[in-house]
């Protein structure tokens, strides 16, 4: 994971009231888990 994404998408949230930065960063990173899992799955 990247801190860095995490607290500029926190800070985003904070600022603005918009959730969709951090919703982007939680789907790509389920994304990435999703693939993994499916790869050891295929295998």
């Amino acid at each position: 994971t990247d801190r860095l994404k995490y607290y500029e998408a926190f800070d985003h949230y904070h600022l603005k009231d918009d959730l969709s930065a951090m919703a982007d960063m939680f789907a790509l990173y389920l994304n990435q888990k999703l693939d993994l899992y499916l790869s050891i799955l295929d295998k």
